[in-house]
């Protein structure tokens, strides 16, 4: 498709995005894989819960018969000089590009040659968590198209398997080595003779209302809880999962998933879903069992029951961890990207940014 073809618009304020929802469920029903945090269940219930403090501007492209092809929100974020934009939900989510039409192949390019209309009005723009396809084949080209200042740094890794269509004994073969197949055989062993194990999957958004705050109270325990890497329990988020996750499961675009022993929940595990795909967002679990790897134990039963289903893309999604390398078939890096104004306010907004990066890196 000729870029001609594409209208670019910018949508500021609530009510903007919220009337651009019809369009935006139909385009996030063909691009759901791409990325799952824009989905319209994530970003109008951020907008609610979470996002009242920041005012909220979208880039958006039609193609010439007036359907949504890209949708792409930020919301303000104050600035030397002015306003800067953000990525919305950045602070929670695992991939930050735009959402596209995967039909067009062109429409990665297309949304961000459109960057210098979101700096028209704002100091700089700030894109967390790029992966480095997007910086190669279609970022740094834009960049070079017009007048800007930058700064891309390296971020974090991502990480992916592509489970095979054999047996589920062949994979987990191919993936953990016999000290290690036998490590786990006696995890669960000894796990069991605790008393009932169980994999549960919420099958509802009522099921998985009503599990929350015991997901929470999980959470706080947790290491994830004593080293402030909260979610569901975050004083400012937990009005947002407990509203976001109920729905997610009612539209098939979650799994929340627990191990429990005697009914009682030691682990619980978050996975994002789209066609072929399940996307590991969180995972925590009882420190009082950890020498029984219920973390570990319950991410198998995952990945066997995704095997099971025929979905092949399966996402660790950012951060390094051993699990992760253990299982992973590929990795790709993720990067931050701040462009600038090439304004007094632009300039200094982007030297700023250097000196603080520079002193970090000490």
């Amino acid at each position: 498709m000729n870029r001609g073809f594409y209208r670019a618009e910018l949508h500021a304020g609530r009510d903007a995005l919220a009337a651009l929802r019809s369009d935006h469920e139909a385009l996030f029903a063909r691009a759901a894989a791409g990325n799952p945090f824009l989905s319209p269940l994530w970003v109008h219930t951020w907008l609610k819960e979470v996002g009242h403090l920041n005012y909220p501007v979208a880039l958006t492209l039609r193609n010439g018969e007036g359907q949504l092809v890209a949708f792409w929100p930020f919301i303000e974020f104050p600035a030397l000089g002015g306003q800067g934009l953000w990525p919305l939900a950045s602070d929670i989510a695992n991939i930050m590009e735009p959402l596209v039409d995967p039909a067009d192949s062109e429409l990665p390019a297309a949304v961000l040659s459109h960057l210098p209309l979101l700096l028209e009005t704002h100091r700089y723009l700030w894109l967390p968590l790029f992966r480095q396809d997007w910086i190669d084949n279609w970022l740094r080209p834009a960049l070079a198209s017009f007048a800007n200042l930058h700064l891309l740094r390296p971020r974090n890794r991502t990480f992916y398997t592509q489970l095979s269509q054999g047996s589920w004994d062949d994979y987990l073969q191919a993936k953990l080595g016999p000290k290690s197949r036998k490590s786990l055989r006696y995890d669960t062993k000894q796990l069991a003779e605790q008393g009932n194990v169980q994999h549960q999957v919420c099958a509802s958004a009522d099921e998985t209302a009503a599990l929350l705050p015991e997901l929470e109270s999980i959470e706080r325990e947790s290491w994830k809880g004593t080293s402030n890497q909260r979610h569901l329990s975050h004083h400012r988020l937990e009005k947002f999962y407990r509203r976001l996750l109920p729905e997610l499961v009612a539209a098939g675009q979650a799994r929340v998933s627990t191990l429990t022993l005697d009914r009682m929940a030691i682990a619980f595990e978050i996975g994002l879903l789209a066609p072929r795909y399940y996307g590991l967002f969180h995972v925590a679990y009882l420190p009082g069992h950890k020498k029984h790897s219920p973390g570990r134990q319950l991410l198998l039963r995952n990945l066997q029951q995704c095997h099971d289903e025929g979905r092949t893309h399966y996402d660790f999604q950012q951060g390094v961890y051993a699990y992760k390398e253990r299982f992973a078939d590929e990795t790709m890096p993720l990067h931050d990207v701040l462009i600038c104004q090439r304004t007094l306010p632009g300039r200094l907004n982007y030297w700023l940014t250097r000196l603080v990066s520079r002193r970090a890196r000490r």
